[in-house]
């Protein structure tokens, strides 16, 4: 099979604002990591076999611990230290330069590269269908009407990109083009990330800098929404049975002692799922 899943890691972090030096919330990514590949090599199906790849690109390399973990469920993972990540204003930058990374810089020899956060669940494998065109686009999440509202904004009227799940193929170069619209003047000088950066800062970088390729067709990206619930995302609550049926994960990160923020509650949310994949079970 040519496909692979890839993903960017870095060790478990104490989180610091760049911008007011003000450390914060902890980011377990190594628990996060060995859950989201336990749960693709659990539910995956026809893709649950493929090779997994990590890549840390910063120095801040996980644990002899957790590579031993990530080896046990199939993980190859790749410590190379990229100079340019010492520069970054957001750590979301390593998303671009891990998928140049895999299909470029050190290529795989899969074409076809699968790749999500690590703080997210897979619930049952994906639909062939978002392959059906992957030679001639990109896939890319987006928010939806719903989930937007604890996320982004859009200045445009059009919905932004949710860069947590890509599926991309070699021939596209799209992670090459992607990590040079994120360094771009044309993207940084644009009025619209001025004035976005004026409220976040460089947090929405990455995302934006898809928003400006899609807006004017400098890539050809077929926008995906409805395939993620969890905190910070809509409840099942708001998806219809049909959109159900393409909902393939539970986005949310791991926190000590589950404390989630913002009234969160994981348990609630997750008995929801279980209870409308049920229901429709029921009337099929």
């Amino acid at each position: 099979m040519n496909i692979a899943l890839i993903a960017p890691i870095e060790r478990n972090i104490e989180c610091l604002n760049k911008q007011t030096g003000i450390v914060g919330f902890p980011r377990l990514y190594e628990d996060e990591a060995i859950r989201c590949f336990q749960s693709w090599r659990r539910h995956g199906g026809w893709l649950k076999d493929i090779p997994i790849y990590t890549l840390c690109s910063t120095g801040n390399s996980i644990s002899r611990d957790t590579e031993a973990k990530l080896a046990n469920l199939g993980v190859t993972h790749v410590d190379a230290y990229a100079e340019e990540t010492k520069g970054y204003s957001s750590g979301f930058l390593t998303l671009p330069y891990c998928g140049m990374f895999f299909q470029e810089i050190s290529p795989i020899k899969e074409d076809i590269t699968v790749r999500i956060d690590l703080d997210m669940v897979l619930l049952k494998p994906l639909g062939e269908w978002l392959f059906e065109k992957i030679e001639n686009a990109t896939v890319i999440g987006q928010y939806d009407i719903d989930s937007i509202k604890d996320q982004r904004f859009s200045l445009n009227g059009v919905l932004p990109f949710d860069t947590g799940f890509m599926i991309s193929h070699r021939k596209n170069h799209f992670y090459r083009s992607w990590h040079r619209m994120c360094n771009s003047t044309e993207v940084l000088e644009s009025d619209e990330w001025k004035s976005i950066r004026k409220l976040m800062g460089d947090y929405y970088l990455e995302e934006f800098a898809v928003d400006y390729m899609f807006n004017r067709k400098l890539a050809n990206i077929m926008p995906v929404q409805k395939y993620q619930h969890g905190e910070g995302y809509a409840s099942v609550d708001t998806f219809t049975d049909e959109q159900m049926d393409m909902l393939y994960f539970r986005h949310e990160h791991i926190y000590a002692n589950n404390r989630f923020p913002w009234g969160y509650d994981s348990t609630r949310e997750r008995l929801k799922y279980i209870r409308r994949m049920q229901g429709m079970h029921k009337t099929v």
